[in-house]
């Protein structure tokens, strides 16, 4: 067994609810093996992707499906983000008053294909999701293509 490693060099961390191998610096998905659809693991020493499961060292193979999907989660995910960071620094600052924060980091919120919430939490800045009861720190799915739910007829308890 190849222990899991992104090709950036990072360690590849595994996402119970997924099933996949999530590389937290890159903030993506390992690429999946074209002929069993696992994950698949980079070794430095080759410079190339290995499956584990077929024994193989395949060429990942991206379909303009799941590059469209990447390309969409990759926005969503650094648009609220880069807007988190800018509100958070206003709050700061003193610009932007904790309640008028709060609403703002509410109205950013979205639901995934799974109709699941997610939001980044007002003070630590990490992901959450919704399970039902509480938010639980978790990471993004791949194909997380929701949109921001600005006008939702049910509100979620904050994070």
């Amino acid at each position: 067994m190849v222990e899991e490693n992104c090709n950036c060099g990072k360690k590849l961390t595994w996402v119970n609810e997924y099933h996949r191998y999530y590389c937290h610096n890159c903030r993506k998905y390992s690429p999946q093996c074209p002929e069993c659809n696992k994950d698949l693991s980079w070794v430095v020493e080759y410079g190339r992707y290995y499956c584990n499961n077929c024994l193989k060292y395949p060429e990942p193979v991206e379909s303009k499906q799941t590059k469209k999907i990447d390309q969409i989660r990759k926005y969503e995910v650094a648009k609220i983000e880069k807007e988190f960071v800018k509100l958070s620094e206003q709050h700061k600052k003193g610009k932007l008053d904790t309640a008028k924060y709060k609403d703002t980091l509410n109205k950013m919120k979205f639901k995934d294909e799974y109709d699941r919430f997610w939001t980044i939490g007002a003070q630590t800045g990490k992901w959450y999701c919704y399970d039902g009861n509480n938010w639980v720190e978790s990471v993004p799915p791949q194909t997380l293509e929701g949109q921001m739910q600005e006008n939702r007829r049910k509100k979620i308890r904050k994070a």
